[in-house]
């Protein structure tokens, strides 16, 4: 009975121990995985925990930690960190740093056994250098604009440049030259080749029109930018999507700096004929006569011969009678300027019968050509003079 009270005995005190030591056990193990799998850093860091725990008694507290653990950690955060000047203020305690090497020449942390140790790290940090500031543009002075003309940017699209009409000049003999200007507004010349958008109509597209515009506005006539002889018709030069246009109607051309005066303000000159039959006596009382090879001429500046016509008159009977419009064999303006034309037509020479003529005088007749240009000017010649007998009136019978 005794030995059975012993036994219940024995087992009653050791069986909570060996609770708590299994207790224990199991909790430092749980402890050992949980603070070697929980560290978040990386697998590099871990490597490097190199803690040295000495034997210290039942407590087994810390005695030395090596410190390289909180330096590759800031390393690797991309921080730098003096820690001899800061392991004052890493652990609070009777604590005395001193240095150990290890593989990484890292100091190490004593602490004094049976002493738990809690600090606050405050580290001090140094910012990585920055990469260098970039090197500073070299100032370069722009040209001047009466140095070297500004160019149009990649960006910018050149101001239109327009086809101006100048003037139209009449060139008398059915055609007409238009004289054709330009205006670049931009500082730059710019060009617009012969093409789409830039030709004249109705074909040929090319007429001598230039593709390359300089800044500014051409002088104008006598000196525009180029010439084009056309038929008086509608002509234009389409340019960039502009249209200068010409006709016979536009606006004349002025006379130039060397030109003489264009006003006609002479009158023709009629320099004689072929007339047939010749001045002198007839015999019937009406005869047709014939001119031909009428010569007229007008002076430069010419504008043109209108009319030319024959007529005449009986002397101290009637006024002048008119003949047709004669008719240009050839001729016309000269490079001069200058009107050179042949005309050719007829006229009747009629006596009436109930004229009376005092006997025996006979009647009188004098043929003359007269010519007018298109400036209103008029000239007039005495071709000769033809005579019919006194019987061709009344003036012959008897009472």
């Amino acid at each position: 009975m005794e030995r059975g009270a012993r036994r219940n005995w024995l087992i009653g005190a050791i069986f909570p121990f060996l609770v708590t030591l299994v207790i224990w056990a199991c909790t430092a193990i749980w402890l050992v995985f949980a603070s070697g799998d929980n560290i978040s850093f990386t697998s590099n860091l871990r490597s490097q925990l190199r803690a040295d725990y000495g034997v210290d008694g039942i407590l087994r507290s810390i005695r030395t930690l090596r410190l390289s653990l909180f330096e590759d950690l800031l390393r690797d955060l991309g921080l730098r960190v003096d820690l001899p000047n800061t392991l004052g203020d890493l652990f609070q305690g009777p604590a005395a740093a001193a240095p150990a090497p290890d593989l990484v020449g890292s100091p190490s942390f004593s602490a004094t056994p049976g002493q738990a140790v809690f600090a606050t790290y405050t580290p001090t940090l140094t910012p990585l250098p920055s990469s260098p500031p970039p090197p500073a543009a070299t100032s370069t002075q722009a040209p001047s604009p009466t140095e070297v003309p500004a160019l149009p940017s990649p960006t910018t699209k050149p101001m239109q440049v327009s086809p101006i009409l100048e003037c139209v000049v009449n060139n008398r003999d059915g055609t007409f030259t238009a004289h054709f200007g330009y205006e670049n507004p931009n500082v730059f010349s710019v060009e617009i080749p012969i093409g789409p958008d830039n030709y004249l109509s109705p074909a040929p597209d090319d007429r001598g029109q230039p593709g390359t515009f300089q800044p500014g506005r051409t002088s104008g006539f006598p000196s525009a930018g180029f010439t084009v002889t056309f038929s008086g018709r509608s002509l234009k030069w389409n340019l960039n999507g502009l249209t200068a246009y010409a006709s016979k109607s536009s606006s004349t051309c002025g006379p130039g700096p060397s030109e003489p005066d264009t006003t006609d303000t002479q009158p023709p000159q009629i320099l004689g004929a072929v007339l047939n039959p010749a001045p002198g006596a007839m015999e019937a009382c009406t005869v047709s006569v014939s001119a031909s090879g009428l010569h007229v001429f007008d002076p430069n500046y010419s504008a043109g011969l209108k009319i030319v016509k024959l007529k005449y008159k009986v002397v101290g009977y009637t006024d002048y009678i008119y003949s047709d419009p004669l008719v240009l064999e050839s001729g016309g303006f000269t490079p001069n300027g200058d009107w050179a034309g042949y005309y050719a037509g007829t006229i009747d020479l009629c006596i009436d019968s109930g004229w009376s003529s005092p006997a025996p005088d006979v009647f009188h007749v004098e043929l003359w050509a007269k010519a007018a240009d298109h400036a209103g000017n008029w000239g007039y010649v005495l071709l000769g003079e033809y005579t019919f007998p006194a019987t061709c009136g009344s003036a012959g019978d008897d009472d």
